[in-house]
């Protein structure tokens, strides 16, 4: 998380603006699908229970075989990131 956290700061002081906005962007999908499929669960809840559902498997994935040492990006990490980087 910290080279993602780098990632935008480095884009936004080189001034690429188009990718920190990228990445906001990609971090608001959790939010928008999570409360199409689960409307009555808080926001929290829903954004990490969709992206649990629906990208840490496929994040996890190299080539085939299970990544061991991504299971701490999960949707309750991926959730605090967007907070942080959204607000």
């Amino acid at each position: 998380m910290k080279e993602i956290v780098k990632d935008i700061r480095n884009a936004i002081d080189t001034n690429c603006l188009r990718s920190a906005l990228a990445l906001a962007l990609a971090l608001t999908i959790p939010d928008i699908c999570g409360k199409i499929k689960y409307p009555k669960d808080g926001v929290g809840m829903r954004y990490s229970r969709w992206f649990n559902e629906y990208i840490y498997p496929y994040y996890c994935a190299y080539e085939g075989h299970f990544v061991d040492d991504c299971t701490e990006f999960n949707g309750i990490v991926c959730y605090a990131l967007r907070c942080s980087y959204l607000h």
